[in-house]
């Protein structure tokens, strides 16, 4: 076990990747290296940069949320558009790309849709649009006749489904009935068949780490849906009440991928991270307040209106000594992963160049090895 002090994260971030490099360059692989913090958003930028310089491959396993993603975009923006069917809320529904039309599509339809200010039920009127592109105009319509109908077909393939999914809301009555009537809308919008294509093209462009999104993003809507099905099926909703049951669902998910087999360095947040075994791990960023990270109860009830309420048979969890423990929990987890060596590191200052002190932990690893496993600066290294 080691123990480095750097001046700043930048110096933090060179030197980890640095030592790799010196491993790898010894005969190891990059597969046997881990690189852990507590926040993988603090270090991205700073991190990504060190690993580039070096010319290290490395896989991150970073905290998504669900709503960065087309999949979780269209339903949002399909449920705001049958609330009303106004302009501004079609034209977000239609510019999702797996709505099922072109960029050039979208662009052509937004086009008319805003000179002739069309809202509400203009847009399910069955009737053809039959307004000039061009605007008000006394030009007639010869020679954009195809255009018109162009548009208005474009028209029928973002509102029909659209359509559909708003009468089937007006019938269903429970969580589980509204759970079907979105999966049936998902499922006749070929969203999964979508995911895939999409995700093979990440392929080909190499964009490995967004394929395999892409490619789990079903199965995690899917198991939202289960989710809510199992827990609150025959439970009487409405739309807007179902729509916030299932982004409650949504903001709960994590979005963990498996790295691939292939010989990169493994960097992630110790809460997500899930690990067997790797032969050297670096946690980094092991400061006071970070990792172990401060933890704060922002709950509405004190301690000891817990302890009251705790008796009386309410116990409200978790509690700052729940928090607390997992805090601990997730640095031990990431200790744990090393068979062969683990490296500590801390900064003195933070990235804005103030103070830092090192964490409790640095102290307690030198009193357990009776001060063996001492600090060492990284600037006093050749």
């Amino acid at each position: 076990m080691r123990i480095f002090e750097a001046t700043t994260p930048f110096e933090e971030s060179d030197f980890i990747c640095a030592d790799i490099k010196r491993r790898v360059m010894a005969g190891a692989s990059y597969s046997d290296f881990a690189v852990i913090c507590r926040d993988t958003e603090k270090h991205a930028g700073i991190l990504d940069g060190a690993f580039g310089r070096c010319g290290i491959p490395a896989f991150t396993s970073r905290r998504r949320d669900l709503t960065d993603f087309e999949a979780i975009k269209l339903i949002y923006t399909a449920y705001s558009a049958i609330a009303g069917f106004s302009r501004e809320d079609v034209i977000a529904y239609s510019k999702c790309p797996l709505c099922g039309i072109s960029r050039e599509e979208c662009d052509e339809l937004e086009g008319y849709i805003n000179k002739w200010q069309i809202n509400g039920a203009r847009f399910t009127d069955p009737d053809m649009w039959n307004m000039n592109p061009l605007g008000y105009t006394t030009q007639k319509l010869d020679g954009r006749g195809e255009k018109l109908l162009r548009i208005d077909s474009i028209r029928h393939r973002v509102i029909d489904p659209l359509v559909k999914l708003s009468e089937a809301t007006k019938e269903a009555k429970t969580v589980g009935e509204h759970a079907r009537v979105l999966l049936d809308f998902l499922l006749s919008s070929e969203i999964e068949e979508k995911l895939l294509s999409r995700a093979d093209a990440l392929d080909a462009f190499g964009e490995r780490e967004l394929a395999n999104e892409t490619r789990s993003l079903w199965k995690i809507i899917v198991k939202a849906l289960d989710a809510l099905y199992e827990i609150s099926a025959d439970m009487p909703s409405d739309t807007d009440s179902f729509l916030s049951q299932l982004k409650a669902v949504f903001s709960a998910t994590d979005l963990a991928l498996i790295p691939a087999y292939v010989d990169r360095v493994t960097v992630g947040g110790a809460d997500m991270l899930r690990l067997y075994e790797k032969k050297h791990v670096y946690i980094m960023g092991v400061n006071a307040g970070e990792f172990p990270g401060i933890v704060s109860d922002d709950a509405y009830f004190s301690e000891k209106d817990k302890e009251i309420l705790s008796e009386a048979g309410l116990a409200i969890a978790p509690d700052l000594e729940i928090k607390n423990a997992r805090e601990l929990y997730f640095f031990s987890r990431a200790f744990s992963y090393a068979s062969e060596s683990v490296t500590l590191t801390y900064s003195s200052c933070t990235a804005k160049f103030k103070s830092a002190e090192c964490s409790e932990i640095i102290k307690t690893v030198g009193e357990i090895t009776g001060g063996t496993v001492k600090p060492v600066k990284i600037s006093a290294l050749s």
